[in-house]
């Protein structure tokens, strides 16, 4: 009679994996504000495990800039500077711009009728006044048209770069107007990539993501406390749920 071999379990995912996307959305909502100390006991007994996950989870933040590790004070959500905000944008420039070039020649006809679809969707949206939504395809777009270049170091980096770019948006109330020309806007870019044209794709998001950089210096120059929690570096006393 053969042998039965034993079936093999998979694999289960580090403790901290399952904490860090949690943790890194509530920072980029501002759920956890900039200078506020992340409670450690209370994190433990939230996610229900030992410290050394939750550490684990809190070296990969701190890696990405959304905290910064100190001796005293523990993991503290880091504050974004003037300088850091408009580097952040320059550099997200310069990729999305160098990504939809290459996009141009490398993208399958599958990946493009997918951005076509998610732009119609996002088109939809924008006729609905559905803001939600609007913003939510509106990444989805931007980040096929990143992964249609082919190019796995340009696609980790904006990935973290836009982590910060959509925290800035969070606590600057600085989510795009549904106006008819930032439709039109994005609607150029997408149909000049769609039709392959290199040049006129760089222009026209070139464009685009300078008058979202504008947008969002403006408004943190109107409310210059998004960028600071109510009391510096001071301690949490809830978790959230």
């Amino acid at each position: 009679m053969p042998t039965r071999r034993p079936t093999s379990k998979p694999a289960r995912r580090p403790l901290h994996d399952e904490i860090v996307p949690i943790l890194r959305q509530e920072i980029i909502t501002a759920k956890w504000p900039p200078g506020q100390r992340l409670p450690e006991p209370l994190l433990c007994e939230r996610f229900g495990v030992s410290r050394t996950p939750l550490r684990d989870a809190l070296k990969v933040l701190a890696g990405e800039g959304l905290l910064e590790l100190t001796r005293n004070s523990g993991a503290v959500v880091t504050e974004p500077t003037a300088d850091d905000i408009e580097g952040k944008l320059a550099l997200i420039e310069l990729l999305e711009c160098h990504a939809a070039a290459e996009a141009c020649a490398r993208a399958s006809e599958a990946e493009l009728r997918q951005i076509a679809k998610l732009h119609q969707q996002m088109g939809e949206a924008f006729a609905r006044r559905d803001m939600s939504r609007y913003f939510r395809l509106n990444d989805e777009v931007h980040a096929a048209a990143i992964a249609a270049a082919h190019n796995a170091t340009l696609v980790d980096m904006h990935t973290n770069l836009s982590r910060h770019v959509e925290r800035l948006r969070f606590l600057a109330n600085a989510h795009e107007d549904l106006s008819v020309d930032s439709w039109s806007e994005h609607d150029n870019y997408i149909q000049a990539l769609l039709a392959r044209d290199a040049r006129r794709v760089v222009i026209t998001l070139r464009a685009h993501l300078q008058r979202v950089s504008r947008k969002i210096n403006e408004e943190l120059q109107k409310h210059p406390a998004a960028l600071r929690a109510p009391g510096r570096r001071q301690k949490a006393l809830t978790a959230p749920s």
